[in-house]
């Protein structure tokens, strides 16, 4: 036998069970396989986002665009009908054109801007608005299902101190986690995010089902290959 296993001899192999080697094995996360789950997962996070914030760039052009269609001229005397402004479906982009977004990987690191933080610091996701002087930090767990909610308290204290210095340097500040387990269940704590970035209740159950699916793909690999000593860092799974 090889890979995994044999990394533990037969003396330890019942400890090789499928939380141990989908979540928690040295060998594992240092070759990356781990990390694959992980990764490819966020990747689609930040497919999405993007995704969404052209659309907000959009829709607020297009609103702009309406305005001016709008306009009517009357009659001196005649009465003006008053039209009804139609509501913003989200108030979290506003209407900066400056939206960027920064992502941690294995293989891809980013500095947090210092006029935002002076960190060494990265969650997997900087969501940030210079113009808007915003920003929305997201850390992404992936564990087994059973220590979902230990992971999320661990993220979110992680993260205190430095929205609070993103707050001092004058920015709006949150952050955010998503937990996808390595089985494929997506905590409910996850999902106001993307109401908050303005996806439909139809695009919210979607990308769930999707992240959902991108996790249950990577770990059946992972399990696959559990006795193979090579690790050939495949592409990520979307």
């Amino acid at each position: 036998s090889s890979g995994i296993n044999a990394e533990y001899g037969e003396s330890k192999r019942a400890y090789c069970n499928l939380q141990h080697i989908l979540c928690s094995c040295k060998v594992a996360l240092d070759q990356g396989r781990i990390s694959f789950r992980h990764d490819s997962i966020l990747g689609y996070i930040v497919k999405v986002i993007k995704e969404r914030m052209l659309e907000a760039k959009s829709d607020d052009a297009q609103e702009t665009f309406s305005d001016l269609r709008t306009i009517k001229f009357v009659k001196q005397g005649a009465k003006v009908k008053t039209m009804k402004k139609k509501k913003k479906k989200c108030s979290f982009w506003g209407s900066f054109s400056d939206w960027k977004v920064l992502d941690d990987s294995r293989t891809k690191q980013y500095q947090i801007p210092p006029s935002i933080a002076s960190s060494s610091l990265r969650p997997d996701i900087c969501l940030f608005s210079e113009q808007g002087k915003k920003v929305c930090f997201i850390e992404l767990t992936s564990p087994a299902e059973e220590n979902i909610q230990i992971w999320k308290l661990k993220k979110r204290q992680k993260y205190i101190d430095l929205v609070e210095e993103a707050k001092s340097n004058g920015f709006t500040a949150i952050c955010r986690t998503i937990e996808v387990g390595a089985r494929g269940f997506v905590s409910n704590s996850s999902l106001p995010l993307f109401s908050m970035l303005g996806f439909s209740p139809k695009k919210k159950n979607e990308i769930r089902r999707h992240m959902s699916k991108v996790a249950i793909r990577c770990s059946h690999f992972i399990w696959i290959n559990r006795n193979n000593p090579a690790w050939c860092n495949p592409n990520r799974v979307f």
